[in-house]
């Protein structure tokens, strides 16, 4: 069993009905830690839906809400490949603050922002290993589609409530950024 982490590699090795010798880690190409000394733009802030029109709603909805009472951040919506601009409601004009990326390379958006709102977007772990504070949107339906499942303690946002001083939150918040950062690096090992 070849396994992309540390994490994987543990939970294989505690069933015990699989011999601990054919259990290997060989890492993953997702962990390409880049941009390390970039300074980020603390007020820019990168939005990754799924490619679900309902959870593009959902994102959508929440940043329209708090971007109103906190005009001092910008929010960078990088819309799935499999959703366009035009499958969404264009009622923008009153956002000056929300922003539809026209990247072609998500590496582009990263050098711009320190924080990500995700809902399901494996996008998150390539944030991570680029220093992009991750902060899951848990839509309060008691499903939860956060590929950090694995982290203990992540930074969470409730879409239901409007969130008056996003800045206090952020900056509280990143100090959790290593303790993610790590645990995901075990969950995705350098390949070897």
């Amino acid at each position: 069993i070849l396994t992309t982490g540390i994490t994987s590699k543990k939970m294989f090795e505690s069933s015990k009905i699989l011999n601990k010798k054919f259990i290997i880690n060989i890492g993953s190409f997702k962990n390409k830690k880049k941009n390390k000394s970039l300074k980020k733009n603390y007020n820019n802030i990168l939005v990754l839906p799924e490619g679900f029109l309902s959870e593009t709603n959902i994102l959508l909805d929440y940043v329209k809400k708090i971007s109103k009472i906190n005009k001092n951040f910008n929010f960078i919506f990088r819309l799935h490949p499999l959703i366009s601009l035009k499958d969404i409601s264009n009622d923008f004009r009153n956002y000056k603050n929300i922003l539809f990326s026209s990247n072609k390379s998500l590496a582009t958006d990263m050098l711009k922002c320190e924080f990500v709102f995700y809902r399901g977007s494996s996008a998150v772990f390539e944030c991570i290993f680029n220093k992009i504070h991750p902060v899951y949107i848990d839509n309060n339906d008691g499903i939860n589609v956060d590929p950090l499942f694995f982290v203990k303690k992540t930074s969470k946002l409730n879409s239901k409530n409007s969130f008056k001083s996003l800045d206090v939150f952020l900056r509280n918040e990143k100090k959790k950024f290593y303790k993610i950062s790590d645990a995901v690096d075990k969950f995705y090992s350098k390949s070897n």
